[in-house]
């Protein structure tokens, strides 16, 4: 009896230690194993300008961005036609009547970022939005999961052409030229004239016909300087002002004084920006055909001084044009702040504003070059064959980027959890600052704990054999001994029935005989 209680007790401890062997590894593999869940997007809308004219044509980008691998997704673009007609895009819609439906599928390549680029005309003056309207849960991540998007629109005024133009086409002095002569982006000028005159006709004409007004100290002129402010309207109501100052000489001398004919064009101290360690002038003077496309001359200020900007609706950049001390001009980012040399790079894909490390809030290992991009120069980092660099791409996410210079390839680098490049330069005090690194943001990664999570459950899973084997050898010593407990329990002696009777209180008011068929 002792046997068989020994062997239901072994096969009880086996069924124990297997279920929890098998319990343990499963809660492990619940904890760890990825549940995935609904994803995160957003769908923006950008147009390369935002003012255009009637009958002109714009370009709007509309992207879908994803935290996961987009499996299927099914939106419309909503337009106003009214004011904007489909000329065409990477989507066919013929007779869209403002609704562009967006129907798209994983193919051969996984995708978390879907981009069209779309052309509208427009047709009739005014505010004209191009928005996105998805439909419910018929937006889709490669797990199937639905994606929880956040959508955006883009406004576009539509204005009559030259409505916006308060430029003017001419300013006269009477009697005295200006210098430097007369360009309707240019706003500061000055002229000399004879101690004997004392006051001066200007006249000055709007280039679209509209409304100027002059101010300023034209009678009763000083020696000296007379400052004078031309503001020219345009149809719409958008001002410009024009800075003229009228020097009246001192009364002649003998020999008489000769007017000065190339008077100083030194700009003043307010204009000077130091870059680097180099000088440069804010000038408001340059040629119109080298502002940027999607970029519009405007009237601007630094240091509270006018200024000649290029504004870009699509990238709300303000760009002010910059001259160093041997005469080289280029246009500069200006965020109200510092500056940054202009440099775009693009594919097929995206277009990449590229700044230097300052305008980043995360730093990068090593030491900052000058390197080229698609034979772009610009200030990167250089890890082998791949050079990192931050920019804002075509949806304004600023991120640090990869240029992969074997295959001319870019890509984002993850930032949220940084790690330190390996690099000579990097010293202790860099390496405890908050880094990047170059590795690509191309999902999750394989980790230290799940491996020794991994190794852990096997680990269980073999102390569970050994047990259930050493137990089972174990039983295997007593086969021998239940055989023949098993015979002595069919013929047992006087001995084995007093060791395995279980005693019964008598009743001492009341005997009762007990066969022996029922005593054995």
């Amino acid at each position: 009896m002792k046997g068989l209680k020994m062997k239901r007790l072994n096969k009880f401890k086996i069924v124990n230690i297997i279920f929890i062997a098998v319990l343990a590894l499963l809660v492990l593999l619940k904890q760890e194993t990825p549940v995935y869940a609904d994803s995160s997007g957003t769908i923006t809308v950008t147009s390369k300008s935002g003012t255009i004219h009637t009958g002109e044509n714009v370009e709007v980008t509309v992207s879908f961005q994803n935290s996961k691998p987009i499996g299927f997704a099914h939106y419309d673009i909503m337009y106003d036609n009214t004011k904007l007609s489909y000329v065409s895009g990477d989507i066919s819609a013929d007779n869209s009547n403002g609704k562009i439906p967006v129907m798209w599928a994983t193919g051969t390549k996984v995708e978390s970022e879907i981009v069209y680029k779309l052309v509208f005309k427009a047709i009739q003056t005014g505010t004209a939005t191009i928005s996105i309207a998805p439909f419910e849960n018929e937006l889709k991540d490669t797990d199937m999961g639905n994606i929880k998007v956040s959508t955006g629109s883009t406004n576009i005024s539509i204005i009559a052409p030259g409505s916006d133009d308060a430029t003017l086409s001419s300013i006269q002095v009477g009697g005295a030229n200006l210098s430097p002569a007369f360009a309707k982006w240019t706003l500061d000028y000055k002229c000399y004239v004879d101690n004997s005159v004392t006051s001066v006709n200007i006249a000055a004409a709007s280039s679209q016909g509209g409304r100027v007004e002059i101010a300023g100290n034209t009678d009763n002129l000083a020696v000296g300087n007379n400052y004078v402010t031309i503001t020219s309207y345009a149809p719409n109501g958008k001002a410009m002002k024009y800075n003229l100052n009228i020097f009246r000489l001192e009364p002649p001398t003998d020999p008489p004084t000769e007017a000065p004919t190339d008077p100083p064009t030194e700009p003043p101290a307010s204009f000077k920006v130091t870059i680097d360690g180099k000088e440069y002038n804010v000038s408001s003077e340059f040629d119109a055909g080298k502002v940027p496309d999607g970029f519009e001359v405007e009237l601007g200020s630094y240091n509270g001084k006018d200024v000649i900007t290029a504004t870009g609706s699509a990238t709300g950049f303000t760009l002010m044009y910059l001259v160093d001390s041997e005469g080289n001009g280029n246009f500069y980012v200006y965020d109200g702040k510092n500056f940054y040399p202009y440099i775009v790079i693009s594919n097929s894909e995206n277009t990449y504003y590229v700044f230097d490390s300052r305008k980043a809030d995360t730093s990068m290992a090593g030491e900052e070059k000058d390197v080229k991009i698609k034979d772009t120069a610009i200030k990167g980092y250089v890890d082998g064959e791949y050079i990192y660099f931050y920019a804002m791409n075509s949806n304004k996410k600023y991120s640090w980027y990869s240029y992969d210079t074997v295959e001319g390839t870019i890509q984002r680098l993850r930032t949220t959890s940084p790690e330190i490049i390996e690099d000579e330069t990097t010293t202790p005090e860099e390496t405890a600052s908050t880094q990047v690194t170059g590795k690509n943001d191309d999902g999750v990664s394989f980790n230290n704990k799940n491996i020794i999570i991994i190794g852990g459950a096997l680990l269980l899973i073999v102390i569970a054999g050994a047990v259930i084997f050493l137990i089972s050898k174990k039983e295997k010593k007593y086969n021998g001994y239940n055989e023949e407990f098993a015979a002595t329990y069919d013929h047992p002696d006087e001995e084995t029935i007093e060791e395995d009777i279980i005693p019964v209180t008598e009743d001492k008011t009341e005997e009762k005989s007990v066969p022996e068929s029922e005593e054995k």
